[in-house]
């Protein structure tokens, strides 16, 4: 479809099982991710991926259905998704694009001629009610009565009938093969990223009502980019597109906002502006660490280091300052072999073996915070070699 695959397959509860074992893990006192995190405790988020497994199961069916007679039409209507429920996350406004899909759909009718049939129409049908039922979901996330109304599952399910027995007998050789033959993310492992960014969407949501409607034109702009980014975000994440540049794209566009929103805003602007800035940037780690391990676990490697050296100080003798030189070329070194896409080994190796040696330099007793961040550095050393097998 666009980029749902099987994890959220309705049949079996992988997402709980997941859940259950990407959970917080604490080792003295420091909470490490285990995975990539369990689901964002946000009432009405499972609901929200619900719906999403119901678009995706619709839309294989569909595919099957039409199949290489329309894949055009198909391929336009994947589309028209990835585009809606992007803009559905970020907060915008949907009206031109569930008119887009409305007139999309048609023309798939249109082409389909005779052959379309009733199951394409239900299907079609099911489809608007589910896109219907993911915008009242996540305008609900937050409010007293996330995912009321959802008495209408029964509904869904009784509607789609038989379609679904059937549609289930091939979807699992489709979830097999990926959808498409491409490398759509899998979003049972994106719960924590939802929940980020349907957090910079209540932020902005908040900030828009903050600032009231005497904002400049300027900034009323900057706000619209924002959620474009947003939803731009979104979209790579629906088709396994590389996020990085449009990551970059909402950086600036928030910085922008920012500049053009100024100093002299209120207190509770500023403070929601600090708000947004923080959320960006966790969505930031989140979506890196989901898509590229290994560069986010480097830039855990690059935290501790920077927090170790100022916890040291620059009192250190003389070969303790030789060892943390050593270090900071050895993680340097490291971050220029995976941007390169080479081996680590080496430089690894040279990494541990230095803060081994600065531990071994340095004299009398560490502080406890000194000594949990030579441990954190030694373990997200390893942790980086396992994910860039070492």
């Amino acid at each position: 479809m666009f980029g749902l695959r099987k994890t959220f397959h309705t049949r079996r509860n992988q997402s709980a099982e997941r859940t259950a074992r990407l959970e917080i893990e604490h080792l003295e006192g420091r909470a490490l991710p285990s995975g990539f995190g369990s689901l964002l405790p946000t009432a009405g988020l499972g609901q929200v991926t619900a719906d999403l497994t119901h678009i995706r199961s619709d839309v294989q069916a569909l595919t099957r259905l039409a199949g290489s007679t329309a894949s055009g039409d198909l391929t336009t209507i994947r589309t028209d998704l990835r585009t809606l429920v992007g803009d559905v996350l970020a907060g915008k406004d949907t009206t031109t694009d569930l008119k887009t899909l409305a007139t999309d759909e048609a023309k798939l009718l249109t082409d389909l001629g005779s052959t379309a049939g009733a199951r394409v129409q239900r299907l079609l049908t099911n489809i608007q009610h589910d896109l219907q039922a993911l915008i009242k979901d996540v305008n609900g996330l937050g409010t007293s009565n996330p995912g009321k109304g959802h008495d209408r599952d029964e509904d869904r399910d009784d509607r789609r009938g038989e379609d679904r027995d059937d549609d289930r007998r091939g979807e699992d050789r489709d979830d097999d093969r990926g959808d498409e033959g491409g490398q759509g993310l899998n979003l049972g492992q994106l719960g924590k990223v939802i929940g980020d960014l349907l957090s910079v969407r209540r932020d902005l949501q908040a900030l828009t009502t903050a600032l009231g409607s005497s904002i400049s034109q300027t900034v009323a702009q900057d706000l619209s980019a924002v959620r474009t980014a947003l939803g731009t975000v979104v979209g790579d994440l629906l088709s396994g597109t590389n996020p990085t540049s449009d990551l970059n794209a909402l950086k600036s566009a928030l910085n922008t906002l920012v500049s053009d929103i100024g100093t002299g805003a209120s207190t509770q602007v500023q403070g929601l502006l600090t708000t947004l800035r923080n959320d960006v940037q966790r969505l930031v780690t989140d979506v890196t660490a989901l898509t590229n391990p290994a560069q986010a676990a480097l830039q855990r490697v690059q935290a501790d280091l920077t927090r170790l050296e100022g916890q040291l100080g620059s009192s250190l003798s003389t070969a303790a300052q030789a060892d943390v030189a050593a270090l900071d070329a050895a993680i340097t070194a490291i971050g220029t072999d995976i941007g390169a896409g080479n081996a680590i080994t080496g430089d690894l190796i040279q990494a541990l073996t230095s803060e081994f040696n600065l531990l071994q330099d340095l004299s009398g007793t560490l502080p406890g915070a000194t000594q949990q961040s030579l441990l954190n550095l030694a373990m997200d050393l390893t942790r980086l070699g396992i994910l860039s097998r070492v």
